[in-house]
């Protein structure tokens, strides 16, 4: 057991930072080779209970998976034990470093996780409520303009769209953007922007703090369907 529990605690001292080349305007420091810790032998894996094992994959997510892929963009997923294990061994193809012993198992455990009838909690915008708390503190009004607004556009296609989708709608690499709450709160969407959050890069030197209410307003406009002026 004790040596089970070491099994479960490996890694958890080690932090793992990635840079994001996000586009060519936003210049970072080269990013340090990624040193992973060693992984146990499959045997030893086995040998762990099924709390230390859910806390084990738990923790190679985060190694293996969460470098490149936003937890919740994989909570959006709804894949059958099948699909998961398809979808594990397709990563580990394209060059994910999880041991491919450990492939089966992680499908399990993300099957458990994430099973087709999983009801990912990360909300969508009402229409009328977001428009009205937006309003409350950018008084810019949020129309179809807005949503049209090329400028903005061209901001979000080479700062934003390489890591959620060109128009705001998500993809492998960051969540999507469109219809999320933080819209119709516009303190807290520009720091998420200027300061950075979790494996976001900050972008207050390449997004100016006058053009973060453009870019919501934006975003508000690709959440929802204009049929009129």
């Amino acid at each position: 057991m004790q040596n089970s529990f070491k099994l479960v605690a490996s890694g958890l001292g080690f932090a793992v930072f990635s840079a994001w080349s996000v586009s060519g305007a936003l210049q970072q420091a080269p990013t340090p080779p990624r040193t992973l810790p060693p992984e146990p032998p499959l045997e030893q894996v086995l040998e762990l209970d099924p709390e230390e094992r859910v806390s084990f994959f738990n923790q190679r997510l985060q190694l293996h998976c969460n470098v490149c892929h936003s937890s919740e963009m994989i909570e959006q997923q709804r894949l059958t034990l099948a699909q998961w294990q398809a979808e594990v061994q397709k990563m580990i193809g394209w060059g994910a470093t999880l041991p491919k012993e450990y492939s089966g198992l992680m499908a399990d455990h993300l099957s458990r996780l994430y099973p087709p009838d999983h009801k990912a909690e990360i909300g969508l915008l009402e229409p009328e409520k977001a428009m009205s708390e937006s309003a409350q503190t950018d008084q810019s009004q949020v129309d179809s303009k807005s949503a049209t607004n090329p400028q903005v556009a061209e901001m979000f296609r080479s700062q934003c769209s390489n890591c959620h989708g060109t128009s705001g709608e998500g993809n492998e690499i960051g969540p999507r953007l469109t219809g999320r709450p933080i819209l119709a709160f516009s303190q807290r969407f520009s720091e998420h922007i200027e300061q950075g959050k979790g494996r976001m890069p900050a972008f207050q030197k390449t997004i100016p703090s006058a053009h973060t209410q453009a870019l919501k307003r934006w975003l508000l406009g690709q959440s929802f369907s204009w049929t009129t002026e």
